[in-house]
């Protein structure tokens, strides 16, 4: 081991023997370990955490999803290699070789592999061994499992499409779509968050394009109070147009409804609908997003890629869908997807496992363009999110208590 090496194992065990705790200590003297392809000591490593602190397997998933982070790829394979198939451990393994499949675009092999990872929860020996690993338990093996729910391989994403057709949302339209060929922006959401920041929306659209953005927001849900809310606004503002349907919703619902009345509104525009939050603000015009959508079905920002998890890889923030054969397709497959996942019970990032399946399963038949490699990481400077995460925490708790049962209609 080189003299930079020795010493990083040195000041490693120096830190855990003062504070046990220390996990970026430990962490750290994983990664030497890992880097030298020194497995003995790897596994020993392991070995001791679990004796120290009883969560070796959650540390495991952790460190391991770091060297995937760093794009240590190769290195972690090698470490995965040298883990028994039958070990306490090799259910993370598979998980990882998943991602890293993830990764290189086998899609079907990602799922599988995930898959096969969370279904080895149940053994007895890993029950044991995790009993009092709240590092696991608490997080690593619900970040899996969420995985394992949410993504379709591609024979599943085909069988989506044999399913019966579902009616569309039944939608109430305030004012007529104008005519012209710039591309929409399209937000969506429950009353709660329309009244919280569908204002400040608007008023920064205005700010940012002179009015000459058109923007349709649609709220599901409405009240009496919201209702009178859209009066006024629509008449303050004529380049704004929106739409509601009726019912309450889990927080899951309103955060994936602007996909379920998408094709409705390729219909209405006929032009480039560009989907964003409502809780965000307009910093200047789509040019450059419509620009980089040319001869593309389907537009996102691609994040993910440095820590390779599927449903991270679209970031649903900002999604762009042409006017195309194409993308009505696959939002057809997307409602679907929805709607079941809805129904199943899942609580978060169904928009994004269901974008990244449903993307890879179809291929070449659908267009997809990353807008980041022409426009950037920062949504090329069109939107800023609004941080305001108590207030969006309290608005999707409100709207959980107060959800229908059932899966939307």
């Amino acid at each position: 081991m080189s003299n930079p090496s020795a010493r990083l194992v040195q000041d490693s065990v120096t830190r855990i023997q003062r504070n046990p705790n220390d996990l970026p200590a430990w962490s750290q003297l994983f990664m030497v370990f890992a880097q030298a392809r020194d497995h003995a000591n790897l596994q020993g490593l392991v070995t001791a955490r679990q004796q120290a602190l009883g969560d070796g397997l959650g540390f495991y998933y952790y460190v391991m999803r770091d060297l995937l982070a760093l794009r240590q790829d190769q290195v972690a394979l090698e470490v995965i290699e040298q883990i028994p198939a039958g070990h306490v451990l090799a259910p993370v393994g598979l998980y990882m070789r998943g991602l890293a499949a993830a990764r290189l675009e086998r899609s079907d092999e990602a799922v599988a592999l995930i898959r096969r990872a969370v279904e080895q929860f149940e053994r007895p020996d890993l029950k044991a061994y995790a009993a009092r690993d709240k590092l696991f338990n608490d997080y690593a093996s619900r970040h899996m499992a969420t995985e394992a729910g949410l993504l379709l391989d591609a024979e599943e994403v085909r069988a989506l499409g044999a399913a019966p057709a579902e009616p569309p949302p039944e939608l109430s339209f305030h004012g007529e779509a104008p005519p012209g060929a710039g591309p929409v922006l399209l937000a969506a959401c429950d009353k709660g968050y329309f009244s919280r920041f569908g204002d400040g929306l608007i008023q920064s659209v205005a700010a940012a394009t002179g009015g000459a953005q058109l923007l349709h927001l649609h709220i599901v849900g409405p009240d009496a109070a919201t209702e009178r809310q859209i009066a006024a606004l629509t008449a303050a503002h004529p380049f704004l147009r929106i739409s509601t349907e009726p019912g309450e919703y889990r927080a899951a619902y309103y955060a994936c409804s602007r996909f379920l009345v998408l094709r409705q509104l390729l219909d209405r525009y006929r032009r480039l609908i560009v989907a964003t939050d409502v809780d965000i603000r307009v910093l200047k015009p789509l040019d450059g997003i419509a620009r980089a959508m040319a001869g593309a079905d389907l537009g996102w920002f691609e994040g993910g890629k440095q820590l390779p998890l599927p449903t991270l890889f679209c970031d649903c923030r900002l999604t762009a869908f042409a006017d195309t054969a194409a993308s009505r397709h696959v939002l057809d497959l997307f409602e679907h997807y929805i709607r079941g996942k809805y129904a199943e019970g899942s609580k978060w990032m169904i928009d994004q496992g269901g974008l990244w399946s449903l993307s890879r399963a179809l291929g070449p038949s659908l267009r997809r363009v990353d807008l980041g490699r022409s426009l950037g990481p920062d949504y090329d400077g069109v939107l800023v999110p609004v941080e305001e995460q108590d207030t969006k925490l309290a608005l999707r708790d409100a709207a959980n208590q107060a959800d229908a049962p059932g899966s939307p209609q």
